[in-house]
């Protein structure tokens, strides 16, 4: 039997580990050392304990059509400028400031509460609005993150990179720009990164 993943639940490889997040629980686990193209082959409808135990486990359900296939993600080392050198800006308006402060604090408020799922559908029920807008590659939003930064000081939510990411998302698509939420995983040592 072939397989795709279940709703609710996201899967992907790094280097060996297999991660496995359950956005409705808000948990993820990992299983260390995996074969991938073994894991693929299992995928596909190759006989195995490990796709058959994520079956099992409601992980996995069978694929009538384009059954899952891993590919492994390249490790990214480093951390990103906006952690290092945040960019900010005078000539940030007072107006412009205050409507991203009152957006930083309703993203700060629903974080504090939210699971991976009710994010997830929180940025599919508010799509880009206007989107042909700012289709352009080479928009520079730098001044739509020194004007998220002018504010930042003030985030309290306990989750800072993702309220960042969350925030300036939501920020990204009022304004026309198809912008995307990401989550990164390293699981040796463990660590997650919006």
């Amino acid at each position: 039997m072939a397989y795709r993943v279940a709703e609710g639940f996201c899967v992907t490889m790094y280097r060996d580990d297999l991660v496995i997040l359950d956005t409705r629980a808000n948990r993820f686990s990992f299983v260390n050392n995996v074969d991938l193209d073994g894991l693929n082959a299992e995928l596909q409808g190759e006989r195995g304990d490990l796709a058959q135990g994520l079956y099992d486990l409601g992980v996995l359900v069978p694929a009538s059509d384009s059954p899952l296939e891993l590919s492994n993600c390249i490790p990214h080392e480093g951390f990103e400028a906006r952690w290092m050198m945040p960019l900010t800006s005078s000539s940030v308006k007072a107006g412009d400031r205050l409507r991203m402060a009152i957006r930083l604090a309703r993203s700060m408020w629903f974080i504090r509460s939210a699971t991976f799922e009710t994010i997830r559908s929180a940025l599919r029920s508010k799509p880009t609005s206007h989107m042909d807008h700012k289709t352009d590659s080479k928009w520079d939003w730098t001044a739509d993150m020194a004007l998220l930064n002018s504010v930042y000081h003030f985030d309290l939510s306990g989750n800072q990179c993702l309220t960042y990411s969350y925030t300036l998302v939501r920020h990204l698509r009022s304004k026309g720009f198809p912008a995307n939420l990401c989550i990164g995983v390293r699981t040796r040592p463990f660590v997650s990164h919006a």
